[in-house]
């Protein structure tokens, strides 16, 4: 019994726990620099072990050799950081998002702390990711992110040799996906800034004394906040429709 407890449950949560938590070392929200280690560590372990009756019968048994047992633990290990990556760059669609409207808003030097790169970065940018954290906790799409992990069992199998081209091929468009909704996103402030800097121009054709700079900025700035305060609601909504199909469309190839 003691054998049996040693050599398979026991590496079987150990598998559970190598592709959980890697990640939920990447994962939006749980795996931010700012959340401590032992909280992540102990969520992490939490996750597998309510993942472990789902997912215990595609495990495959303990390797009799040594280098078969890392082997197994790597691509374990490889398949998590692999999920968790295709969560953490969509997110970082915000990121790229922000900087785009921060050039156009003239904000591109105002820079605050954003907890989820733990560095600094626009203050659009750090807002936006803020607001679409804590909404993806609200709504529960958090929850999408564990589903996708049990799922994964059904396509990357585990004690089998990841497959290489069609992770390569989900992070290709993925990243192609994060820059096309930054796009997106950022369109109406790419638009204002147009209209806004041909009236500029054309002011200052008109009236060559007048500092349309000067006059122009705060506008430009004003402008940009209150077509983010319009369209903040459907930003966010666009957003999070994106990052809850992500699973489905990419990894699970629904």
């Amino acid at each position: 019994m003691l054998d049996r407890l040693v050599q398979g449950d026991l590496f079987a949560l150990m598998l559970i726990f190598c592709r959980f938590g890697a990640a939920m070392m990447l994962l939006p929200g749980v795996g931010q620099q700012t959340v401590p280690m032992r909280v992540r560590l102990a969520l992490a372990v939490a996750v597998s072990l309510a993942a472990a009756p789902a997912v215990s019968a595609s495990l495959p048994p303990m390797p009799q050799s040594g280098l078969a047992f890392f082997g197994v633990v790597i691509g374990e290990l490889l398949i998590g950081f692999f999920i968790g990556s295709l969560a953490n760059v969509l997110a970082s669609t915000l990121q790229i998002a922000g900087m785009i409207i921060a050039f156009q808003s003239n904000l591109a030097s105002a820079t605050i702390f954003n907890p989820m790169l733990a560095q600094e970065s626009s203050a659009f940018g750090s807002f936006m990711s803020t607001m679409a954290l804590v909404l993806v906790f609200s709504l529960d799409i958090d929850h999408r992110a564990f589903g996708a992990l049990v799922d994964s069992y059904r396509l990357f199998v585990p004690g089998t040799v990841p497959d290489v081209e069609l992770m390569n091929g989900a992070m290709m468009r993925v990243v192609a996906n994060s820059f096309g909704v930054a796009v997106q996103l950022s369109a109406p402030f790419l638009v204002l800034s147009f209209v806004f800097n041909v009236g500029l121009g054309l002011l200052a054709r008109l009236v060559p004394q007048m500092q349309v700079f000067f006059v122009g900025i705060p506008l430009q700035i004003l402008g940009a906040l209150a077509v983010t305060a319009i369209v903040l609601p459907a930003t966010m909504s666009f957003f999070l429709q994106n990052y809850a199909a992500l699973f489905d469309q990419i990894l699970l190839g629904r």
